[in-house]
């Protein structure tokens, strides 16, 4: 024997041998099989289908047709077939053997002991006896009712899946369009671009000194705007309303607290909103951070079926909240504890009424010092005031003074008015007590500069009111208000910071002294102060506000073993941060007690 140069490529356990006369032959020691024709991948395939030994059996060559018709079936099935009488023979034997171990097992794989007659004896019974086809049939009947049922099962399983996939996108739709249009109402805007001084009405530069543009002040004077009465609407309604007090105060609700270190200390709120239908409620949600506080509507999905489920929903779509760890106040004193806590921030960070400004500025003067020294006033000053609001005495007045002293200390009288369910007092300079050794006075200014709105009164167009004269840190909308005949010209100016609001100047910003100029102006100058807070030095002060109010409820209810969204503490831990100073500060804690230590 010697090995031909291409024995590499044979199939596994086929080698070449050579005759004594010189002819190439394959070899299977294994098989105990030769051929003179190069066995190929058909080969392999037959031959592992059966061990060896049935290959090598010695079963009788079928004579009947059930063999010849198998016989002209693998004449299909095989491309390559060995020339030799004892391959062919082999060949046939295989086909025996699968035929007898497809005979001996039903559909479910169990032997069938009556059909091995198949290529038997006739005491047995035949394949197409009626016995046979009834029990084929009853079998495939029973196996096709099965089919059937799992298939109506999963039927009925897939069409229930449906709906309630259905079911969730409509929600996660409605989620998706009310977070858009918040979006889209919340999104920062920007004022129009200033108007060119020769596209301005003389006499409205004779109100307001456009000066006041290098300065970051944004004036405006009424350019390009058409204001109708339909138009006149308060701004952020929802923010300024007691929320919580109404909505979960009084209702079965769920607080959480945690603590970040980028948003600091967080309180949320999660109430089910009972009111819609079963299939339609949602979570009321309120996110409290040092930022302001967040309104949500949360579609409550088959998968959302708890507060804490809610939570991590959050916790997953919220980027600012995926490392915040919650806990739960659960304990029904600390509950309420918290409850009282929330209604009171609530409390004193909605603001509900509003105290403005009102600077009187005779013909001619320019300085701010001269501004409040005055003490008489015109008579069309008195009628503007009691066309926005009317006169009341301090003395026993019971409503919304806006930090005027109600026993006479801070003068005899003053103008208030209630406007949309809101209180507005007026702190009228020329009604505010006035010392006449005091230059500066000092007791006028700790009323109007401490207001975020005020109106400029001012008597003739010989100097412009330049809102830089003014020197308070809290004055951030100038509403400068000039006669003009029987008719009242109206300008402002916003300090940066002041994001636009509504409603804008008409052109030409003439008003008569009617009730549309107290609808027009007030609506103004609330939404003029409610767009100040957006300001730097609101912002910052008001976060400030928020976080040391916020602080206090996290360290009070804020218990590690209640912590939602993360998994618990363990009963021994430590951790250990990097303080400012670069010394390491850990905490141990084993059981319910915390020890902490500093390193150097």
């Amino acid at each position: 024997m010697s090995e031909d140069k291409n024995a590499e490529d044979l199939p596994l356990g086929w080698e070449v041998c050579e005759s004594g006369d010189g002819s190439i032959f394959y070899y299977n020691r294994a098989l105990e099989v030769s051929t003179s024709e190069r066995p190929g991948r058909t080969h392999v395939e037959r031959f592992v289908t059966a061990k060896p030994s049935t290959l090598r059996g010695n079963g009788t060559e079928p004579s009947n047709s059930n063999a010849n018709s198998d016989e002209e079936e693998s004449d299909e099935d095989f491309d390559d077939k060995p020339s030799s009488p004892k391959g062919d023979l082999l060949r046939r034997r295989l086909i025996l053997s699968q035929a007898r171990t497809a005979s001996t097992k039903d559909v479910n794989g169990k032997e069938d002991v009556p059909e091995r007659g198949m290529v038997g004896s006739g005491s047995q019974s035949m394949p197409n006896s009626p016995e046979m086809v009834d029990k084929k049939k009853q079998r495939s009947k029973s196996s096709l009712t099965k089919l059937l049922f799992k298939k109506k099962d999963k039927s009925d399983a897939l069409e229930r899946g449906l709906e309630d996939l259905d079911w969730e996108k409509d929600r996660l739709n409605e989620a998706e369009e009310w977070i858009k249009s918040e979006e889209a109402a919340n999104r920062e805007k920007k004022w129009d671009a200033p108007p060119k001084p020769e596209e301005i009405d003389a006499k409205s530069l004779t109100v307001l000194d456009i000066g006041c543009l290098t300065y970051g002040f944004n004036p405006e004077y009424g350019k390009g705007h058409k204001t109708e009465e339909s138009n006149l609407a308060l701004e952020e309604k929802s923010k300024h309303t007691n929320y919580f007090q109404t909505m979960f105060s009084s209702a079965e609700h769920h607080n959480f607290v945690g603590d970040d270190d980028i948003l600091g200390p967080i309180v949320v709120s999660i109430q089910s909103n009972t009111a819609l239908p079963p299939d339609q409620k949602n979570y009321n949600v309120i996110v409290r951070t040092k930022k302001g506080d967040e309104r949500l509507v949360v579609p409550r999905l088959p998968t959302l079926d708890s507060p804490e489920a809610c939570i991590k929903y959050l916790r997953n779509n919220t980027n600012s909240l995926q490392t915040v760890r919650f806990s739960r106040v659960v304990e029904p004193k600390a509950h309420q504890d918290l409850v009282n806590s929330l209604l009171s921030y609530e409390k004193q960070l909605i603001q509900k009424n509003y105290k403005f400004g009102v600077l009187y500025v005779r013909d001619g003067q320019k300085e701010e010092n001269e501004y409040f020294n005055n003490v008489e006033y015109s008579e069309g000053f008195r009628e503007f005031l009691k066309v926005i609001a009317d006169e009341i005495p301090l003395k026993g007045f019971t409503g919304f003074a806006g930090g005027l002293d109600c026993r006479n200390s801070t003068g005899l009288t003053s103008f208030h008015t209630t406007f949309e369910n809101i209180q507005v007092m007026l702190h009228v300079s020329t009604l505010l007590p006035y010392f006449p050794k005091d230059l500066q006075q000092v007791e006028r200014k700790r009323h109007l500069g401490n207001d975020v709105v005020m109106i400029i009164y001012k008597e003739g167009p010989s100097v412009a009111f330049d809102p830089r004269v003014v020197a308070s840190q809290f004055n951030h909308v100038f509403a400068v208000v000039q006669p003009e005949g029987d008719k009242l010209r109206v300008c402002l100016a916003n300090k940066f910071g002041v994001k636009p609001y509504t409603p804008n100047l008409p052109e030409p910003c003439l008003f008569e002294k009617n009730s549309y100029l107290k609808r027009f102006l007030l609506t103004k100058l609330i939404n003029g102060e409610r767009a100040a807070m957006y300001a730097p030095d609101f912002r910052g002060t008001l976060a400030r506000t928020r976080e040391v109010l916020l602080r206090s409820m996290v360290e009070k209810h804020n218990v590690p073993e209640q912590r939602s969204g993360l998994r618990r503490l363990s009963d021994a831990f430590k951790t250990q941060h990097v303080l400012n100073s670069g010394r390491k500060k850990s905490i141990s804690s084993s059981g319910n007690r915390l020890t902490l230590s500093e390193g150097p």
